[in-house]
């Protein structure tokens, strides 16, 4: 029996070794990956195994393969009267993109790709948006002209008050 037991926990070892070993080898090749149409057949486990890591990929690529594996998933589910998929469609989403950083997704990304996917709650969308601002984050243009006006008329202010002897 103790041989037993040894051979399962060496098998077990080597196991969790070789899935260690591809998990890795997938956080360099994650962009290749979700390009793979076998992605889209992963478990639910496997892609968030996936997904957890830290992929070499933009946050907002990993978003766009959890939105597809869960769109591919849900379509197969049409055919299920009994099913709500969107409601399914939610909670899956809702359990992938909880390893999600969207604070590395950019505002625009944000807005563009992620808001109309409607695959998220909004406020969750809100509430990264606020956080980039006042981390400040991603700058706006258009607001660094407008606190660069700010600054110059300010700037224009003081110089007349000194003129002044104010």
């Amino acid at each position: 029996m103790l041989i037993s037991l040894e051979n399962y926990y060496w098998r077990y070892t080597s196991a969790s070794e070789l899935v260690n070993m591809i998990l890795s080898f997938v956080e360099s090749k994650a962009h290749s990956l979700f390009k793979c149409p076998e992605f889209l057949h992963l478990s639910e486990s496997m892609v968030q195994m996936i997904m957890c890591r830290e992929l070499q990929t933009p946050e907002i690529r990993k978003f766009e393969a959890m939105l597809a594996w869960a769109q591919h998933k849900v379509g197969k589910l049409k055919n299920h009267p009994n099913k709500d998929t969107q409601f399914e469609f939610e909670c899956i989403m809702e359990r992938l993109t909880r390893d999600l950083n969207l604070c590395r997704i950019s505002p625009s990304e944000l807005l563009t790709v992620v808001l109309p996917s409607k695959s998220m709650k909004n406020e969750r969308i809100m509430e990264t948006l606020m956080v980039q601002v006042n981390l400040g984050t991603y700058r706006m243009p258009e607001l660094d002209a407008y606190r660069q006006q700010l600054r110059q008329q300010e700037s224009a202010e003081a110089t007349i008050q000194v003129h002044r002897g104010g």
